[in-house]
């Protein structure tokens, strides 16, 4: 679980935006300096948490929006926080008759549909 973070500090540190995992929690995470290495030394057992998921993603957007250095990387990288982000996103089962009902409230001019 821990992969995106380890690779977030990876790749962060490689280009030069990060050079200890206490700057990383910090800086990049929003957190007490000893939250990564803390995960780190427990490996697997914790997983990041959503806010600091949320955080390193506006980080990393930010930072590629800021500057062109290594912009692919970072996209890249964002995008895999995103997607751990929404897998942790509770999704409502679909149900056929709220879409029927929907469009039939756009056909018929229902306010609002």
């Amino acid at each position: 679980m821990m992969s995106v973070i380890n690779d977030a500090f990876d790749s962060l540190k490689t280009v030069g935006c990060v050079s200890s995992q206490r700057e990383f929690s910090t800086e990049w995470l929003g957190k007490r300096s000893s939250y990564f290495s803390s995960m780190v030394a427990r490996r697997a057992a914790r997983r990041p948490s959503t806010d600091a998921l949320l955080t390193l993603y506006s980080r990393l957007r930010q930072h590629v929006e800021d500057s062109g250095f290594q912009r692919a990387k970072l996209e890249r990288l964002a995008e895999q926080v995103w997607i751990e982000i929404m897998d942790r996103v509770p999704r409502a089962p679909e149900h056929p008759e709220h879409h029927s009902f929907l469009s039939s409230a756009c056909w018929v001019g229902i306010p609002g549909g």
